[in-house]
């Protein structure tokens, strides 16, 4: 387990080896990595990358791994629950609320999930009923935040983030390595 967290942590230099096995300068992982989390969710959102990197890399992995297979939202229209499946068929869950501070600011709270499922079984939480599938990786995670961040094509700056709270499936203490990340 501390060996994958430890692998998973490391994505920036094995991106930076594959680029540049792929005969294109290191310095494009960083472009690449820039992209995501501006919200890109194809390589061909990428203008500053080539076109002959964008294409081989599409072969190779997905900008986006989460699938939205269910959504709802308030009547209010301030909290927006998703269901999302991961590439393996394993299914998380994370929650938009908005709501307003003490100081009447926008307070903005995405919730993510850190497992597919818990280990531990608690008899109050639905999720400890559903049993255990696997631990989510840090990509996981971070792109349950950004699947709420306007994509780059959509015009005006992206809203706040306030907060980013563990309260979606799994024990977030159970998958340190990934949470910290």
């Amino acid at each position: 387990e501390e060996d994958d967290a430890d692998r998973r942590q490391s994505r920036l230099p094995a991106l930076r080896q594959h680029i540049e096995s792929l005969g294109h300068p290191a310095y494009r992982a960083q472009q690449l990595l820039e992209w995501a989390y501006r919200g890109a969710t194809s390589y061909d959102a990428m203008p500053n990358v080539p076109k002959a990197l964008r294409t081989e890399l599409a072969g190779w992995a997905r900008v986006r791994s989460l699938e939205t297979i269910d959504s709802s939202e308030s009547s209010d229209h301030r909290t927006t629950k998703l269901l999302f499946r991961l590439p393996d068929g394993a299914s998380i869950e994370a929650v938009r609320m908005t709501g307003r501070n003490s100081d009447g600011g926008e307070r903005v709270t995405i919730c993510v999930s850190s497992q597919a499922g818990c280990v531990y079984g608690c008899k109050f939480c639905a999720t400890g009923q559903g049993g255990y599938v696997r631990n989510l990786s840090q990509g996981e995670i971070v792109e349950q935040v950004l699947y709420f961040l306007p994509s780059v094509t959509r015009a005006g700056p992206p809203p706040a983030i306030s907060n980013i709270v563990f309260m979606g499936m799994g024990e977030p203490f159970a998958n340190y390595g990934p949470v910290m990340g």
